[in-house]
């Protein structure tokens, strides 16, 4: 018993197991990524388990979807053998000679892709039977994608090896009797110890051959040191070859962002970019020895530095402003200057001019002097609040045949919510303008809720992390393609390309009263500010709430009105799209703005600050007070958002020391949205007392049938995630909303 357990310690695949959790710590932790990523360990709110589970290639989980997962897949088993065999193999002489060393290093390498393949298929057909309800036929297809991805890159790299490596018999025929084949007779040791760092010469007792059987390692005491040192330098850089190749590749793939068939499964581009860390990793360790921790910190700084010089990088930017002129000044005393009291009093009666334009059409509707109005807010949360938000307004405008869209003034709120809203205000207003189109059909459902995460990571993947070069126009401007073009570039293919066009577009109807103003706030990272993007100029919501705009009583600046500020920058010309995009920016997925201002603005998603959009509602209800007290019966505020209000208090549970010290940290960042309510909350009590009880919050929430299974805040929906979402509004207390606001209108 005690010589077969340490026949098994000492075989190579054990070997090698113990070595990789003994020094490759990095490659190591890919391994981990994958599968906390696989089992939602990680990124679970965010869906990352999703795009592994539910891969979405061309609209459709399919065969297809999960054969290119199994293609990166299986890149990914290459990358780390070749990277691992190029560290290590030099500690196993013996692999020298073998036929095809780097077939026999992968076969015997075989223990932690075999738990990870069979942990992911497991992990697949779970998901599938239980939460798609998938039949077996489809499940069996999708793991056989996976498997043939897989196998598929295994031959092609095999074939590739099996005509460039060659073992120790190859080279000892074409050495024969020359001059050089007496120099390897000779057994030197020169440079052997160097090229193995100085570490010991693993000891293995057994190994996997090609036949799947266990063969004994023989001594290799006989060859020389420096033959076999030739053989190893000769297998690497084959594989170095292969490596760059795999870079070349990825840039190559580059130019290809806008075609659909090359936007490959989320997951598949993840995968693909540890592929990239395998390959940097594995190079810097190979080439650099005992000096590679210290030079890759050295590399680290200088490309840091490096990266600070704005020649060498490219910043993302808002398609359709003007770069190339003077840069709006960004400075306390600019606010003072453009903000003032007259200006702000100047924009207070365009908005009226726009309110009253809304009432005539409103009191038409059912012959009230004094009509309720309708503002909307939508919370942020990727493509699940894109969904909800248009599910609500779809159902609120059906059971109201119409009036609803007739009541509603303003819409405002944060990232995925106003993806929905802006697209469904866009339909109603191609249906007022003429078009024959039914703006409450389903299927307008269905393209909000498309993926629009693939094309982002692939862009990441094979543009981003290297460097922006493909151009395009808009608005007489030129500017580079990145994963911020590519997330406007399939919403637009999604909503027809309805949208693409500028803000100045929607000042006209906007002003007519034909569709309801919509005010976006994305936060600017300088100073949190918020940035008020308008159509109209709106230097009245540049200060918080007070008897007076530019009141003295301590209150700064908090809002920055877009279209007064960079009034010199064609602030009108902005693509509506990349308005949108600025104020859905999640952090990492997309990238921030940069503003053409001095210092640079820095732009991202308006949930930062508030991911409700009702603050912005309540000023705008406070600055016009006088006008609605005097020409509306009702003020209805829609609060339509996909994180319940009302949450239950969870249950103590004891903290670990690890616990204990996070606690702090954890309770700001994962109550501040709470936070955010008690605070609007407040501001609701206040204005409905200066309103005369008009006021009237509506609250629509979307709450899952299992709050474990929460439908992620991401770019991407599984079928599961939307039927959930879609279902909420049946919920009862969605439905006496509904009467509610039915009762208000009618």
């Amino acid at each position: 018993m005690k010589k077969w357990l340490s026949g098994i310690y000492k075989s190579f695949p054990v070997q090698l197991l113990i070595l990789h959790f003994k020094k490759d710590h990095v490659f190591l932790l890919i391994w981990f990524l994958i599968i906390f990523g696989i089992s939602g360990l990680l990124g679970r709110s965010l869906g990352v388990h999703y795009t592994f589970l539910d891969p979405e290639y061309l609209g459709d989980v399919n065969f297809i979807s999960f054969l290119m997962i199994g293609v990166s897949l299986g890149s990914l088993f290459v990358t780390w053998n070749i990277s691992s065999y190029m560290i290590n193999s030099v500690r196993f002489p013996f692999l020298a000679t073998l036929e095809y060393p780097l077939w026999h290093y992968s076969l015997n390498n075989f223990i932690i892709p075999l738990f990870v393949f069979v942990y992911y298929s497991i992990a697949i057909v779970w998901y599938q039977s239980t939460y798609e309800l998938r039949d077996f036929t489809s499940i069996f297809f999708g793991v056989e994608g996976l498997l043939i991805g897989i196998l598929i890159v295994f031959a092609l790299t095999a074939l590739y090896f099996y005509l460039t490596n060659k073992n120790i018999l190859s080279f000892m025929k074409k050495l024969g009797n020359s001059s050089k084949g007496q120099k390897y007779s000779m057994k030197k040791n020169k440079r052997w110890n160097e090229l193995v760092d100085g570490q010991p010469v693993h000891q293995v007792s057994s190994f996997l051959s090609s036949r799947l059987k266990s063969r004994p390692v023989r001594s290799v005491a006989h060859y020389d040191k420096n033959l076999l040192l030739r053989i190893f330098r000769q297998h690497h850089h084959n594989a170095l070859y292969v490596q760059l190749a795999s870079l070349a590749i990825l840039l190559l793939l580059g130019f290809l962002i806008d075609v659909p068939i090359f936007q490959i499964p989320a997951a598949a581009s993840l995968i693909f970019v540890f592929c990239l860390i395998i390959v940097l990793a594995g190079a810097v360790s190979y080439w650099l020895g005992h000096w590679r921790v210290t030079l890759f910190i050295v590399i680290l700084i200088v490309v840091n530095w490096l990266s600070g010089f704005t020649w060498l990088t490219e910043q993302n930017v808002a398609y359709g402003m003007n770069y190339d002129t003077t840069r709006a000044v960004y400075s306390l005393e600019q606010f003072d200057s453009i903000f003032t009291d007259k200006k702000a009093n100047i924009d207070i009666r365009e908005t009226e001019g726009i309110l009253d334009n809304w009432k005539k059409k409103a009191t038409k509707i059912n012959n009230q002097k004094k009509p309720p109005i309708i503002l909307a807010s939508f919370s942020g949360g990727g493509m699940r609040s894109s969904l909800w938000a248009m599910r609500v307004l779809q159902y609120a405008d059906s059971l109201s045949n119409g009036k609803f869209m007739k009541h509603s003034s303003l819409m405002t709120g944060a990232s995925g919510g106003m993806l929905g809203a802006a697209y469904f205000r866009e339909l109603y207003l191609q249906h007022e303008l003429g078009d024959e189109i039914n703006y409450r059909d389903f299927k307008y459902v269905n393209d909000i809720s498309k993926d629009i995460l693939n094309p982002v990571i692939f862009t990441l993947l094979v543009n981003d992390l290297f460097y922006p070069w493909q151009q395009f126009e808009f608005n007489e401007h030129t500017y580079f393609k990145d994963r911020g073009y590519s997330m406007e570039q399939k919403y637009n293919e999604h909503t027809n390309f309805l949208m693409d066009k500028k803000i100045r577009d929607y000042a006209k109807p906007e002003k007519d009263g034909t569709i309801p103003m919509m005010i976006l706030t994305p936060t600017i990272v300088n100073d949190k500010r918020q940035l008020v993007i308008s159509p109209h100029s709106m230097t009245y919501m540049t200060r918080p709430i007070s008897n007076g705009f530019n009141s003295k009583s301590g209150t700064e600046y908090d809002c920055v009105d877009f279209q007064t500020f960079f009034a010199d920058q064609d602030a009108e010309g902005l693509r509506f799209t990349t308005a949108l995009r600025m104020n859905a920016t999640f952090p990492y997925i997309l990238p921030t703005v940069y503003l053409p201002s001095d210092p640079p603005l820095e732009i991202i998603d308006a949930g930062l600050r508030d991911n409700y959009g009702l603050s912005t509602n309540y000023r705008f209800i406070y600055t016009f007070k006088e006008w609605l007290i005097n020409n509306v019966s009702e003020v209805i505020v829609l609060d339509i958002r996909t994180n319940q209000k009302f949450e239950t208090v969870n249950d103590y549970q004891p903290k670990t020391l690890l616990g204990k010290f996070f606690t702090p940290l954890a309770a700001v960042y994962q109550n501040n949205e709470k936070l955010t309510d008690f605070i609007q909350d407040d501001q609701a009590v206040m204005l409905n007392d200066i309103l005369k009880d008009k006021l009237n919050v509506i609250r629509f929430e979307y709450r899952p049938e299992k709050i474990s299974e929460r439908a992620s805040m991401s770019f991407h929906l599984t079928e599961k995630e939307k039927l959930d979402i879609l279902k909420s509004i049946y919920l009862d207390t969605n439905q006496e909303g509904f009467m509610r606001l039915l009762e208000l209108i009618l």
